[in-house]
């Protein structure tokens, strides 16, 4: 197993350990968003990253030199906010706002409103370019043909929007099938599949956003929202949120799916989302980072071809 060392970060919620402090505030931003607390034994080398906690709770603030012991507020809320269902514990109300129905339906309303005021700057965009307008009138017959299905993120002339690293909606573009073809994995197959299939995929060319060019040094690649390209990150803990990732869309798709997998399936998704993981799953992720650059730096090579020719 992997030996967690003296300044590696562990949830005082669940005891889970991560490795790098971002990997940790995402565990908690998506599992205990709704209780406040305060994160111990962070190493002073990390100390002038990190902001305070929250401003509503300045017993939490990192900086904080009082000597008085940290303290957890737990919730009592055990009412749903959306569908007004009233769960026996917290944790049960945490496992049924992961599917609450209601709640789906407002994000997605929320989403809409998002995507219908972007197909209006788009729609702005198109009027001030005449030339573009016409060019895409004369090519309307042919739209079906020059673009792909909603999952890939194609647009006309086959350019794809790259999906920044660490915002992609996995379990939302895959189907059931792609969900149980993962879940029924044998061993740590299950997270191998999950982060082939979503990095390392050509029918999602949008999620290639990560790569390795050198299997020598401590650098990975990753596609930045700010510049529009790659840019060199520290590989160790790029490594450690592609799989913490990949654990939190497995326990998304467990969620859904349940009740169609056999208990040695669910017993072994669980050892993978709740155990820290080995240092021999971070090195294999490192050799798929590295065996799949082609297909990563291929894809952003017809993007620049593309939108050279637009």
């Amino acid at each position: 197993m992997y030996i967690m060392e003296e300044n590696k970060f562990k949830c005082n919620i669940c005891n889970k350990y991560y490795k790098s402090y971002k990997s940790l505030w995402n565990h908690k931003k998506k599992y205990h968003k709704d209780i406040p607390t305060y994160i111990p034994d962070i190493s002073p080398s990390y100390t002038h990253h990190i902001p305070n906690i929250s401003p509503e709770y300045p017993h939490n603030s990192i900086n904080d030199n009082s000597n008085s012991q940290p303290i957890i507020k737990q919730t009592e809320k055990r009412n749903c906010d959306y569908c007004n269902k009233i769960l026996s514990s917290y944790k049960n109300l945490h496992r049924h706002l992961q599917t609450c129905k209601l709640k789906k339906q407002e994000q997605t309303t929320e989403e809409m409103k998002k995507e219908i005021t972007e197909l209006k700057q788009m729609v702005a965009e198109l009027i001030k370019n005449k030339s573009s307008m016409i060019k895409n009138n004369n090519n309307n017959n042919n739209n079906n043909n020059n673009t792909t299905n909603n999952n890939n993120g194609t647009i006309n002339n086959n350019y794809i929007t790259i999906v920044p690293f660490g915002k992609e909606n996995f379990v939302e573009v895959t189907t059931e099938k792609e969900h149980l073809f993962i879940l029924k994995q044998d061993g740590n197959g299950v997270l191998y599949k999950c982060i082939e299939m979503k990095h390392f995929n050509e029918n999602l060319p949008q999620y290639h956003n990560y790569m390795r060019t050198n299997n020598r040094t401590n650098e990975a690649k990753v596609y930045d929202e700010t510049v529009k390209d790659f840019k060199l990150s520290i590989n160790s803990e790029i490594v450690d949120d592609v799989i913490t990732n990949a654990e939190n869309d497995i326990g998304d798709m467990y969620d859904l799916h349940k009740n169609k997998i056999n208990n040695k399936q669910k017993d072994n998704i669980k050892r993978i989302t709740e155990k820290p993981y080995s240092s021999q799953v971070e090195k294999h992720v490192n050799t798929m980072a590295y065996d799949y650059r082609n297909m990563v730096m291929n894809t952003h090579k017809k993007n620049r071809k593309n939108k050279s020719i637009k």
